[in-house]
């Protein structure tokens, strides 16, 4: 028979609470983006104008330096191979264009979402043109947080998210973004679905049906086999060119 003692010993040994060894979540502080308001129909959440200012900033001067770095490394060779050289001034000039625009773009929209137990109404300003959007409660399955950007300086990670929402057909429709870490994003998709009421059911979404591939037009497939093969038609063109001179020389050389 076991000792009074032994028994208390035994007993604490299994009765104990186990500790996790699992590292805490590092919380991330709240942030002014969105801002939210109180309105009759329901809660607003404004994503203002230039809320991606840094990395707006960043992409536009990048793409300025590419287009800069593209002129004056393919200068030299206008002379030599001018239509090819020129080809590809041209096409690192259209990225170069892309991410100024994209640049300006992150800059010159603002987004205001407004949540209601109606359900969802989005407007998005872009270059001054509104941009509406409304979806009923009953076609909303869900609202998710992904993550759409992230920088590291250091030590230091930074981690943004968006809000995309879900619909009975599949589509997708962001309703929220440029949210600093996941704990953030998912307090403002909390405060999203709050929004739209406890009566709020998610709908059940519809089974994907598979689309049929529409053949491209015969313009467009023409298109691309040209712009695939533009750079050596550009080099066969200037090396026609070049034939009577290479001619020439030879023409000299030979005995």
């Amino acid at each position: 028979m076991e000792k009074p003692d032994e028994q208390i010993v035994v007993t604490h040994r299994y009765t104990q609470t186990q500790t996790s060894s699992t590292i805490a979540h590092r919380e991330t502080k709240a942030g002014s983006i969105p801002q939210i308001n109180k309105t009759s129909a329901g809660t607003e959440f404004y994503y203002g104008y230039g809320r991606e200012k840094v990395m707006a900033i960043i992409i536009m001067l990048f793409g300025l330096g590419l287009a800069v770095l593209g002129y004056f490394f393919f200068h030299d060779f206008l002379n030599f191979l001018p239509v090819t050289a020129g080809l590809m001034v041209a096409y690192i000039g259209f990225i170069a264009l892309a991410l100024f625009l994209l640049g300006v773009f992150m800059l010159a929209n603002s987004l205001t979402v407004e949540v209601s137990l109606e359900g969802i109404h989005k407007q998005q300003r872009i270059f001054g043109y509104l941009l509406e959007q409304t979806i009923k409660a009953d076609d909303i399955v869900k609202i998710i947080a992904e993550q759409n950007a992230s920088s590291t300086s250091g030590n230091t990670t930074r981690v943004w998210y968006c809000l995309k929402l879900i619909t009975q057909n599949s589509q997708q429709l962001e309703v929220g973004d440029h949210l600093e870490g996941q704990s953030y994003a998912e307090e403002i998709r909390q405060q999203m679905l709050s929004a739209l009421g406890s009566s709020w059911q998610p709908a059940k979404q519809n089974t994907p049906q598979a689309k049929t591939k529409r053949p491209l037009p015969v313009w467009l497939r023409w298109t691309g086999k040209v712009l695939s093969y533009s750079f050596f038609i550009a080099i066969i063109y200037d090396l026609s060119r070049m034939f009577p001179e290479v001619t020439e020389i030879l023409t000299h050389l030979s005995p």
